[in-house]
């Protein structure tokens, strides 16, 4: 082996060893050397240098000595949080969320405000919303490591742009991304704002330590985010989970409805309005209206909640023949509500289908699922970004 080659492997297994003991500092903090040892299987020697490495580009510092113990306190060593920032946006018909977090996930800004109804205002919208939150924390733009954006829709990387948008008008134009990508920066990953929902689940809700889980979004849209093997799954062409697309019988079946997607058409939020009104319930003007009168046993509003869940077991039964998943988390303004027709819609799936029926849950996470799936996304991204920027040129 050349002395070149000798060179290119140590700094190989070097940048292995340091991406090793930085994730179980992420982990364990605070943490000793002795404990680094133990988790890592790497020497003691190697653990410190790589330590002293790590802290010497401002990934790691010392927190402390452990005491409580007989002998001499090890020095304790936990991640340096103002070492990178995550950025996760949140981009809805009627809200758009931004979240500022720093390298070990704490959360250091939030701010939610109703969006803008044009594509070209809610970008700028968006930007000054993150310039407003990064000035508030004294965070320097370039500090930010990563930047995730979730939306309806479905990003194409081969032109670069969002596609199966429908019900966030003009999020499609082709210069969208573009004009993000330049307000905010290179760094920014565009995701289906359901998928995002399903890894903040995944991470921080009730799909944590479970393998295989759905998480259905019932909103302005609607959308099934997938966790298989305890790994998001997006298809060959990121569209799995659009279940919006499902060709159910429907009063609304032109064109703009299958563009939209049939059953999103059916059984998304205005969707139910509109079922409402076919059966006598014309006061109402947002789901929130039904699911109270249907609370309140206003027959029209049971009838069209009747409507609805026929429209779910539809597609849940394609999701639990397909997937087979243990769990299935409900969210969204609409899905959030469905606490009282959890047993119904598990009791109308055991009768379509003689298969195991999964638990069904109301998801805690709220309006953040889809600000705390882009921070766990982020995270992952941004440390591996930091860990590159500290290595030698």
């Amino acid at each position: 082996m050349t002395a070149s080659e000798v060179a290119t492997s140590a700094a190989f297994l070097r940048q292995v060893n340091e991406r090793t003991v930085f994730k179980r500092v992420l982990e364990l903090a605070p943490t000793s050397v002795t404990q680094l040892v133990k988790e890592t299987g790497l020497s003691k020697p190697t653990v410190g240098l790589t330590l002293a490495r790590l802290e010497q580009v401002g990934l790691v510092r010392k927190v402390g000595l452990r005491t409580g113990a007989a002998g001499r306190a090890p020095q304790l060593f936990g991640p340096r949080p103002e070492a990178g920032w995550v950025v996760a946006i949140d981009v809805g018909l009627r809200w758009v969320g931004v979240l500022l977090a720093d390298l070990t996930g704490t959360i250091a800004g939030q701010s939610r405000r109703r969006s803008k109804r044009s594509a070209r205002k809610l970008v700028d919208q968006i930007g000054d919303m993150v310039d407003e939150l990064l000035a508030g924390t004294d965070v320097a733009p370039e500090s930010v490591l990563n930047v995730v954006v979730g939306s309806p829709g479905v990003y194409d990387k081969t032109g670069h742009r969002v596609r199966h948008a429908s019900n966030l008008p003009g999020w499609e134009r082709p210069d969208l991304v573009p004009t993000l990508r330049e307000r905010l920066g290179e760094h920014i990953a565009f995701e289906n704002d359901v998928d995002l929902a399903a890894l903040g689940e995944q991470a921080y809700g009730l799909g944590r330590g479970v393998e295989n889980f759905v998480y259905l979004h019932i909103g302005s849209g609607l959308g099934i985010g997938a966790v298989l093997g305890g790994r998001l799954h997006r298809g060959a062409h990121g569209t799995a989970g659009e279940v919006a697309f499902l060709p159910v019988v429907t009063p609304a079946s032109g064109p703009a409805a299958l563009r939209r997607g049939l059953l999103e058409t059916a059984a998304a939020a205005d969707g139910l309005v509109a079922a409402a009104h076919r059966h006598g319930l014309t006061t109402a003007t947002r789901a929130e209206d039904v699911l109270a009168a249907a609370k309140a046993e206003e027959p029209a509003a049971v009838r069209a909640m009747a409507d609805e869940l026929d429209h779910l077991t539809t597609a849940l039964a394609a999701v639990m023949t397909l997937l087979d998943p243990e769990l299935v988390v409900l969210g969204g303004g609409v899905g959030r509500h469905f606490g009282d027709y959890l047993v119904p819609l598990r009791q109308r799936l055991a009768a379509l289908l003689p298969l195991p029926i999964p638990a069904f849950a109301v998801s805690a996470l709220g309006d953040d699922a889809t600000l705390l799936g882009g921070l766990a996304s982020g995270l992952r991204n941004a440390r591996e970004r930091a860990l590159q920027r500290a290595e030698p040129v």
